[in-house]
């Protein structure tokens, strides 16, 4: 019963079309059928979206934080791209991420008991803080450029940064040992935290090289920094060895 009720609907809808010219057969089927077009639409659209993500999605495997530093997107994708290729990474399958959106203000004003950035401008952009550290706490960031300033105010807040000796291999500990500089541990005990980025791109001399001498010295001396406890070694060794070989501009 039902097949016979569409093949006389067939019929009869084939009867029509085949008596209406091109223009009109467009104006009759859209206007009977512009929903189930619709519907198709979407669930074609839905279908490839979820094919897309199933073959396409890469999985991030690093990241880097730069904060206090100009926010400039296009050099973070081209950083990316370059780092990917670096550490030898399937770029179809895996991804890093620099991300330089952390304009974090830690310091107040007391003549207007403001937070203001390093460079003395107010803000009132307290999001990127908690985005920062909640990123940090929940193991998103695994190494971090950041002035000196903020190193020791995560300091002062007990938020400590990986022992090099515990991530870099000897050899480039003994490289470039002149650039460290020292956090404490909970036992009193000076440890190898960070490694200065004097001479490279994030060094403020040259990211705000167009500024004023006073700005620039605000900025601070730049430093890299690894996220404790990740199981990251490898890639942090690489990432030493091309921002300082590949990016030095000094």
């Amino acid at each position: 019963m039902l097949r016979e009720a569409l093949k006389k609907s067939y019929q009869t809808e084939k009867e029509k079309l085949k008596k209406m010219n091109r223009s009109e057969k467009v104006s009759y089927i859209w206007m009977y059928y512009k929903v189930p077009i619709f519907v198709i639409l979407i669930v074609i659209a839905g279908t490839t979206g979820i094919l897309w993500n199933i073959f396409h999605n890469q999985e991030t495997v690093y990241s880097l934080a730069i904060v206090n530093e100009t926010m400039n997107m296009e050099r973070d994708t081209e950083l990316s791209e370059q780092l990917e290729q670096y550490f030898g990474l399937d770029q179809k399958k895996e991804k890093i991420v620099v991300d330089s959106n952390y304009n974090i203000s830690y310091q107040f004003d007391d003549t207007t008991n403001q937070a203001v950035r390093l460079d003395g401008k107010q803000s009132s952009d307290y999001s990127t803080y908690e985005k920062f550290f909640l990123n940090l706490a929940y193991d998103e960031i695994n190494a971090t450029v950041m002035p000196e300033g903020f190193l020791q105010y995560c300091d002062e807040l007990e938020i400590c940064f990986e022992d090099l000796r515990n991530t870099l291999s000897e050899e480039t500990l003994r490289r470039y040992q002149e650039r460290f500089c020292y956090q404490t541990d909970e036992n009193g005990e000076e440890y190898p935290c960070g490694i200065y980025m004097d001479g490279t791109v994030f060094d403020a001399a040259w990211f705000a090289k167009d500024q004023a001498k006073e700005v620039i010295e605000s900025y601070g001396k730049q430093v890299l920094v690894f996220t404790e406890n990740m199981d990251t070694s490898q890639k942090n060794e690489l990432l030493v060895q091309y921002v300082l070989e590949a990016l030095m501009v000094a």
